[in-house]
C-alpha cells in the first residue's frame, strides 16, 4: 500500500466514522470531534506524504545500486525555505484551531444552569447540587450523577487530598480537581442516557475503582428526581 493510500484511508475514517471516539452526550463534545478529525485528517494527510517520499528513496536507492551514480545537488534555497516554512505553518494552524476551539469550549454560564459542586477525595465522588441533594459515593457503591438534558451545567471542581481528574467519555472533555482551589468545567447535555464516568488522573491505590455513573434524563424526570431528595 502506498502512502498516499494510507493517508486515504486514515481520511476515510475520519469523514465516514467517529474517528475512534465514543459517541458524544455534550454539545461541547461537538468541537472536540470538529478538532480531532481536522488533526486527524492532518496527521493522516502527513503520513502519506512523508511515507511516500520514504518509497521513493527506497526505489531510487535499489535503482542506484545497478545503473550509475546519481547527480549530487549542492543545495536548493527554495526547497530549504519550503520544508522550513510549511511544518511553521501546520503548527500555527493547530495552534490557531486549538485557539479556537477554547473559545468555543469557554460557555457562558445562563442564571437558569444546574450548579454541582463536584468534590473528589480518596477514592470516591461527591456530589452537591446548588438548592438540591447531596449524592456521596465511593466504590463498590459508585455514585450516580443526574442531569437533565438540553440545560446547561457548570461543575464547580475541588479535591480534599491528592489531584483527581473529572472524566465521562461521553463528555469528550475533562478537567482536572485540585487541593486548594476551584475549576470550573460547563457541559450541555444533549441526549438522554447512562454514562459511565471515572477519574482520569492516576490518586492512589485504588484509582482504578474512583468510578461514578451519569444519567442524562428528560427535564420532567429531573425534576422528580429533585422532588424525591435525590433518591430514585
Amino acid at each position: 500500500m502506498s502512502g498516499l493510500s494510507i493517508g486515504g484511508a486514515v481520511l476515510g475514517t475520519v469523514v465516514l466514522g467517529r474517528a475512534g471516539l465514543p459517541g458524544r452526550a455534550t454539545a461541547e463534545g461537538e468541537v472536540v470531534v470538529r478538532v480531532w478529525r481536522t488533526m486527524l485528517a492532518l496527521a493522516g494527510a502527513i503520513t502519506g506524504i512523508v511515507v511516500s517520499f520514504v518509497l521513493v528513496a527506497l526505489v531510487e536507492g535499489w535503482r542506484g545500486r545497478h545503473g550509475p551514480d546519481p547527480e549530487q545537488d549542492h543545495g536548493d534555497v527554495r526547497l530549504e525555505i519550503a520544508y522550513t516554512a510549511i511544518p511553521l505553518l501546520v503548527v500555527a494552524g493547530v495552534f490557531g484551531l486549538s485557539l479556537d476551539a477554547s473559545a468555543d469550549l469557554d460557555t457562558a454560564v445562563p442564571e437558569d444552569a444546574v450548579r454541582v459542586e463536584v468534590t473528589g477525595f480518596q477514592w470516591g465522588w461527591r456530589f452537591a447540587y446548588e438548592g438540591g441533594p447531596t449524592v456521596v459515593g465511593a466504590s463498590p457503591d459508585a455514585p450516580e450523577l443526574v442531569l437533565p438534558v438540553d440545560r446547561v451545567v457548570a461543575f464547580d471542581l475541588e479535591s480534599t487530598d491528592v489531584v483527581h481528574s473529572f472524566f465521562s467519555p461521553a463528555f469528550l472533555t475533562k478537567l482536572d480537581a485540585v487541593p486548594g482551589r476551584t475549576n470550573r468545567m460547563v457541559v450541555e447535555p444533549s441526549r438522554t442516557g447512562t454514562f459511565r464516568g471515572h477519574c482520569a488522573e492516576f490518586c492512589g491505590l485504588d484509582h482504578p475503582r474512583m468510578g461514578f455513573s451519569v444519567r442524562i434524563v428528560s427535564e420532567d424526570e429531573y425534576a422528580a428526581w429533585l422532588d424525591d431528595g435525590g433518591r430514585s
